[in-house]
């Protein structure tokens, strides 16, 4: 939401909004059923008071201040134990209970997809990628996608990714190559944008 974290109780709505006031853009309730915030420049999340009435703790407040200029966090995901909080510039890991690290990339990187218990981030200019060892590394392939923003990734089966690009089409992936995926009785994908 623009002004914060919404709750409904069933009869009211309710609005908690994030340190800085800013529009909150992904949520997150964890294993732990903490509630994870991503919002503009700033990520964190609530924790309700002895009312019961949420307030929100900043985690980027912690962060040396180089890692501190960081634009919206679009994605947060829960992973090995870590609470990931994934932005355009960096990756910020949580482990709850200790603080943030940081991975940082060259590139700009877009949007991030969790599949089969990997995550994939789209590194532009490079390609897409996969997240191991606290690093971002080009799968095999993943270059054919350095110029293509990808919109949505799922499973298409057992062993191959359906990848849905937002301009340049649909296409299929099996960890090694790409192949392109035609739809019968769609009208050219070039007329559409495919969103998430």
């Amino acid at each position: 939401n623009n002004f914060g974290l919404l709750e409904f109780d069933g009869s009211a709505w309710r609005i908690y909004p994030v340190k800085n006031g800013t529009k909150v853009r992904s949520v997150h309730i964890g294993s732990d059923e903490t509630i994870y915030a991503g919002s503009q420049a700033d990520f964190g999340y609530f924790l309700p008071d002895p009312r019961g009435s949420l307030r929100y703790h900043s985690l980027a407040d912690s962060l040396p201040k180089q890692f501190r200029n960081f634009d919206e966090v679009w994605r947060i995901y829960e992973w090995k134990h870590h609470i990931w909080f994934l932005t355009q510039k960096n990756i910020y890991i949580y482990a709850p209970g200790t603080g943030v690290n940081v991975i940082t990339s060259p590139n700009p990187l877009e949007f991030a997809f969790f599949l089969n218990n990997q995550l994939y981030v789209l590194a532009w200019g490079a390609g897409l990628s996969s997240i191991s060892n606290d690093s971002i590394s080009l799968v095999e392939g993943g270059d054919f996608f350095a110029h293509r923003q990808i919109a949505s990734i799922l499973p298409f089966d057992k062993s191959r990714f359906i990848i849905f690009t937002i301009h340049d089409g649909v296409y299929l992936y099996d960890g090694q190559q790409v192949l392109p995926f035609e739809l019968e009785n769609v009208p050219a994908l070039e007329e559409f944008i495919i969103n998430q």
